[in-house]
Order: structure tokens, then C-alpha cells, then sequence
């Protein structure tokens, strides 16, 4: 018997060979929250009818059209390679030179096609049951890191599915041992090299997917979404108003911002975190304003772009798991 409230609620996933093709989960993370749903509409006649001045029961059809939603995660030291890969497109791991155990998830864009999971959501009942609600062709169509001060660093995924099944079984959680969070504590940013004091920072990404490939093909179902737009990466952070240097960022070129959090060490100088690097960002927005008598505050919105060379988007995932 299950505890009748969300304690016991569950966020599982596992990559899929074939899109849309059930697999029961192997990876489990403690999730935050979730809005996972059901994406459904009704085709519905516009006939007239004499004497008829609601519609018929017998003159409108379910139109199913997936699932759709998003997950939030307080990013732990472990576990997190797999949801990254599906992410970002890649994930290639690594030993860093004089590492043993440490392992490096270097996760860019990449063309997704052919990557896609299925997604279980346990969610508990009033009755003591925990409802399987299993999501079949997951693509992860944005994301979002975010982190603030006296909080852990939170990633964000948005989802578009095929189907939606709630006729599985509920797959048995297991977790990875000896995780930590990544805190604001650990956290440090820089911008165009330099060591900036940020209160809150955020970088989101479009990965620009159409997820409306449906067709008259004697199916609802819709085929694998495919990149059809460019990708966008944008971010905001909050700084404290030192000097000029980044308001002139607005009028100015392209510079890096690098965000990295760190936790305990894993050995020798290698310690478990995530750094976020953006090679050539384009700031739009830096104006800072008298509101009282308060220390001054800049927002800082920013675009990253690619340069030619680097990757626009790079994050690394530093933790002991040798596979994704």
C-alpha cells in the first residue's frame, strides 16, 4: 500500500529503440514537479440539421493528438547523463586526464533524430494505488537550467510525446547511491573571463522541433518531430551594479558566460558538478535603475550565438556514472 499523497509519486524513463514503442523505465530521478497531459481535441460537425440546436452525440470524433508537458529536477551528482543526452542531442563521455573514477558527460546540440524515451509518471491515489501514466515518444523539445541564491540548481524539461498509456505496469524506483544536490554555494559565473556576483541566473533552450507531423495516413499517431527551425538559447541573470563593464556589454561584442557548480570532491582535484558554457553571447538588455536607497541591480538578458567554431551550447556533466 502506497502513501495516498505525491510522497509516493515516481518519475521514471528509459530510451526507446523504436518511437513510440513502449519500454519499461531503468532510470529514476527525484522529480520536483510535473504537467505531464494528455493532448486531446474533438472534430466536430458544422452540419445543420432542421430542428437540431445542439450537436449530436453521434457528429463528433476524439482527436488525440499525444502528450505534453513539462518536468522539474533539483540537479543531483549522479544519474542525470541520460536526461542531458536527450537534451541536448549528445552526449560523449570521458575520463579527465589524471582521473579514475571521475567521468565527464560533455552533452552539445545535436541532430536528435532516432533519440526518444518513454517517460513513467507514478502518480498515488487517494486509495493507496500509485497510477502508472506511461508516455511513449518522448522528445524533449526545450529546457532550462536555473539556479538562485539559498537554492539548488534546478533543470527544467519541456516534452512533446506520441501516446499516452495508462495500461502498463508501474515500473519498481530504484535510485543512485550517495547523491548530492548542487547548491548555490558551489556555484560561480563568469562573463567574458571575469568573475561576476550573480543573484539568480537562468539559460533556457528552444531545441526547434516541429511536433506536428501529422498526416491523412489512416492514423492519428504522428511521426518522430524532426529539427525544422533554428535553436535558441537564451538567458537572463541578475547582477550587482559594480561598474560599466556590463552595461557596455549591450552596445559591445560577443562575449563567454560560463556558469559552473561544484560539489564534493570525487578525487584529487575533480569534484561532481555542471558547468553551462556558452561561447558567444550577444547581450541585448543591461540598463540599471534607481529604486531606492537599496545597492544597485542590473538585469542582464543575453542571447547565445555560434561562432564558427564552438559549440553554441555546452554543458558538462562531471559525476562517477561510466554511462549515460
Amino acid at each position: 500500500m502506497a502513501i495516498r499523497s505525491g510522497l509516493d509519486g515516481q518519475f521514471g524513463m528509459v530510451a526507446e529503440s523504436t518511437y513510440g514503442t513502449y519500454v519499461a523505465p531503468t532510470r529514476f530521478l527525484e522529480i520536483a514537479d510535473e504537467s505531464l497531459d494528455l493532448v486531446q481535441e474533438n472534430i466536430e460537425s458544422a452540419g445543420i440539421r432542421a430542428s437540431t440546436r445542439v450537436l449530436r452525440s453521434d457528429r463528433y470524433a476524439r482527436n488525440a493528438k499525444g502528450a505534453a508537458g513539462s518536468t522539474s529536477f533539483e540537479v543531483h551528482s549522479k544519474g542525470f547523463g541520460l536526461l542531458l543526452k536527450h537534451s541536448l542531442g549528445q552526449n560523449t563521455i570521458t575520463t579527465p586526464g589524471g582521473g579514475t573514477n571521475t567521468r565527464d558527460h560533455t552533452c552539445v546540440l545535436a541532430d536528435p533524430h532516432g533519440l526518444m524515451c518513454t517517460v513513467q509518471i507514478g502518480r498515488p491515489d487517494v486509495s493507496g494505488t500509485v497510477q502508472p501514466f506511461s508516455y511513449l515518444g518522448g522528445k524533449v523539445t526545450g529546457f532550462e537550467f536555473s539556479n538562485d541564491v539559498d537554492g539548488a540548481l534546478m533543470l527544467s524539461t519541456d516534452w512533446d510525446f506520441q501516446s499516452v498509456t495508462t495500461a502498463q505496469s508501474l515500473a519498481t524506483a530504484s535510485f543512485a547511491a550517495s547523491t548530492e544536490l548542487l547548491y548555490y554555494s558551489g556555484g560561480t559565473v563568469t562573463v567574458g573571463g571575469s568573475s561576476v556576483n550573480v543573484k539568480d541566473i537562468s539559460i533556457k533552450v528552444d531545441t526547434g522541433l516541429d511536433t506536428e507531423r501529422y498526416f491523412i495516413r489512416n492514423s492519428t499517431s504522428k511521426l518522430e518531430p524532426e529539427i525544422a527551425k533554428l535553436a535558441e538559447i537564451e538567458g537572463e541573470m541578475t547582477v550587482e551594479f559594480t561598474d560599466l563593464t556590463q552595461y557596455a556589454r549591450v552596445t559591445g561584442s560577443t562575449a563567454a558566460v560560463v556558469a559552473l557548480w561544484e560539489g564534493s570532491t570525487i578525487e584529487t582535484t575533480f569534484k561532481y558538478g555542471v558547468q553551462i558554457t556558452l561561447q558567444a553571447c550577444r547581450f541585448d538588455e543591461g540598463t540599471v535603475n534607481l529604486k531606492g536607497p537599496e545597492i544597485l541591480e542590473q538585469k542582464l538578458k543575453f542571447k547565445a550565438l555560434y561562432d564558427g567554431t564552438n559549440p553554441p551550447i555546452s554543458v558538462r556533466y562531471r559525476t562517477t556514472d561510466t554511462t549515460a
